[in-house]
């Protein structure tokens, strides 16, 4: 059975996670908070080992600190390939707020769209999610959904930093709307949620399955 942990720090006050099993492993989604916070649970949860992090974007507040823990914990950090260079440029807004030096991590690797990982037998899906930003994702696993900066509770992501766009955020949203059965929502910032409630109260959702519903019902 899966269980996870949200850690918030940084100075926008980031949402990081530990997903964990019961035999003391487990995986980190986004790292914008600091390591501190994070090696402390791990400790306090008896978590063995980590396999790996995952990033749910490049915007600095979630990979602040990706190079450092890799470092330290011996993982592959994973982002999407289509935010690369956002990535790249972290640093330079990162460290000013921060007040700490940004490190690159050694061992990165860039994920193409829709991919998946294993966290022992079970199926991490990699669901490209653009709008937010180029490289958006959200990473499903069990009955969790990370959803990064695209879905927050009652909200959506913002698409006026460089890379957005408001067309391909649409997009992204009708397919996590449409997917089958109910989620726990657990975004990169704010409280968590339920795809479920999302799909009744969350406007822009809302929205976006009444325009689906009349097209489809058009033909």
């Amino acid at each position: 059975m899966l269980n996870y942990i949200k850690i918030t720090g940084g100075p926008l006050y980031s949402n990081s996670y530990i997903v964990y099993n019961a035999r003391g492993r487990g995986f980190i989604v986004d790292a914008g908070v600091e390591p501190f916070k994070i090696y402390e649970l791990i400790n306090e949860l008896n978590i063995d080992t980590i396999e790996f992090i995952v990033l749910t974007h490049g915007h600095f507040d979630h990979v602040f600190y990706a190079g450092k823990i890799s470092e330290k914990l011996g993982v592959d950090v994973y982002l999407h390939r289509d935010d690369l260079e956002i990535f790249e440029y972290s640093a330079i807004y990162g460290e000013y707020l921060y007040r700490d030096v940004f490190v690159k991590p050694r061992n990165l690797v860039l994920l193409g769209s829709d991919s998946e990982l294993y966290f022992g037998d079970v199926k991490v899906k990699i669901i490209h999610t653009p709008g937010h930003s180029p490289g958006s994702v959200c990473i499903l696993v069990g009955n969790f959904l990370f959803t990064g900066d695209t879905l927050f509770k009652g909200t959506v992501g913002r698409t006026d930093l460089p890379g957005g766009s408001s067309r391909q955020l649409a997009f992204s949203l009708r397919k996590i709307a449409l997917l089958p059965g109910d989620y726990i929502i657990l975004p990169g910032h704010g409280e968590e949620s339920s795809l479920k409630r999302e799909l009744v109260e969350n406007y822009y959702l809302k929205k976006l399955i009444e325009a689906h519903n009349t097209n489809h019902n058009k033909y």
